[in-house]
């Protein structure tokens, strides 16, 4: 979830659980620890890669650790609010919870126990960044400014639009399996990926054994959309849905470099990895992740190990946006 959406629906916590008289600055209050988490973003030049992949939603986006955030936040926060340390300490706890819990239904995972665990967890209802999420968050914060009860039809209204994704999550599943059946790949392991642009878009992978069989659908019979034409017209109803098959590793060598301790940390953060390429060459084997691969998108994580012209792999990555700019990750 990006930031700003963390913010606006921080505010509006505020806006719904406080007094009249403090309802602004509890507002504030909220929005400025709800945005506190993605901190971790300052991160990002010192090491991409292991900030995506180990560092980025992992100690601020920790439930083990809210409790230390929410008291360092009412610390630095209890002058300038006005308000009684122990309410604000427990408004900004709420605030970085609806941060962990907006991080959660998307399909990046969050590391809820670090640093008991590593373990991403993801419920995969939006997709990283959802103007409908958006939209109900920033209107329910403009009118909560003025008017206390739109904080909670805001809300309200946020808890419908995520039970409607559940349900239409459930549906694609169930859709799923239907169509695997009948082609024979019952024993498959199916799941459902929320995709841009419209909450019925969903990403389809089904893997068995060392293959991948991809689908992307929607949950309607109309045409695509006119944003973003070419990426909409990818997103096929039920009954003409086309499935792409692909394998995982595809060689013996390529799955036993993907077991490198070099690539421990995007084996973790992988949910469905598979070989993106392997050079002419056959200096490089590149890896990336299904879940973050868009139709005529070039795949943002792509990490992988070569050669240059030693005996040893050498861990190295390929620029975002690029197709053949690599530098060397350490």
């Amino acid at each position: 979830m990006d930031t700003v959406s963390h913010a606006l629906l921080g505010a509006v916590l505020g806006g719904a659980v406080t007094r009249q008289a403090e309802r602004r600055v509890a507002m504030m209050v909220g929005a400025l620890a709800a945005a506190f988490p993605d901190v971790d973003f300052a991160l990002l030049p010192l090491d991409p890669y292991r900030f995506h992949t180990e560092w980025h939603r992992g100690p601020t986006h920790s439930l083990v650790l809210l409790p230390l955030w929410a008291a360092l936040l009412a610390w630095l926060l209890r002058r300038r609010s006005g308000l009684p340390f122990p309410r604000l300490a427990a408004l900004c706890a709420l605030a970085l919870a609806s941060h962990i819990g907006s991080d959660w239904i998307t399909a990046y995972g969050i590391q809820l126990f670090y640093p008991l665990s590593r373990y991403r967890a993801g419920a995969s209802l939006i997709f990283v960044i959802d103007p409908w999420f958006s939209a109900i968050v920033g209107l329910g914060a403009l009118l909560a400014w003025y008017w206390r009860t739109a904080a909670w039809l805001a809300l309200a209204g946020l808890a419908g639009y995520l039970g409607w994704l559940a349900q239409l999550k459930g549906e694609v599943l169930a859709q799923g399996r239907a169509v695997l059946r009948v082609q024979g790949l019952a024993d498959a392991q199916l799941a459902a990926y929320p995709q841009p642009l419209s909450p019925r878009h969903w990403l389809l992978i089904a893997q068995r054994g060392d293959r991948y069989h991809l689908a992307r659908v929607r949950l309607d019979t109309r045409a695509g959309g006119v944003l973003w034409p070419g990426l909409s017209e990818a997103y096929r109803p039920l009954g003409q849905w086309r499935w792409q098959s692909l394998p995982r590793f595809g060689s013996a060598e390529a799955y036993m470099l993907w077991q490198l301790p070099q690539l421990e940390p995007f084996r973790r953060f992988a949910a469905h990895p598979y070989v993106y390429r392997r050079d002419a060459d056959g200096a490089c084997y590149w890896y990336s992740d299904l879940v973050f691969t868009l139709p005529g998108q070039t795949p943002p994580f792509r990490y992988g190990v070569c050669r240059d012209g030693r005996e040893s792999w050498r861990l190295a990555g390929l620029r975002m946006g690029s197709v053949n700019e690599r530098y060397w990750v350490e």
